[in-house]
């Protein structure tokens, strides 16, 4: 059994963790040091995630990387 990102549900974690705290996407950017157009790409499913990325988002949200991170099983 192989485990793999899902990238999908990881950028709706991303939107629900930031709605919650009632951001915008460009307010997270700035808390996150990352630009408001990176924000956008991850919450809508990129191909590809930076780990660097996913914990500057995860501490500007004040949640565990891990708690944005959704993982698939793979047959």
């Amino acid at each position: 059994m192989n485990v793999k990102l899902d990238e999908k549900q990881t950028g709706k974690n991303i939107r629900s963790y930031r709605k919650q705290r009632g951001w915008s996407k460009k307010e997270l950017a700035e808390r996150a040091g990352v630009a408001v157009e990176l924000v956008d790409h991850y919450e809508k499913s990129p191909a590809v995630m930076n780990l660097y990325t996913i914990i500057m988002l995860a501490n500007a949200l004040y949640v565990e990387p891990s708690w944005l991170l959704a993982w698939k099983q793979e047959d």
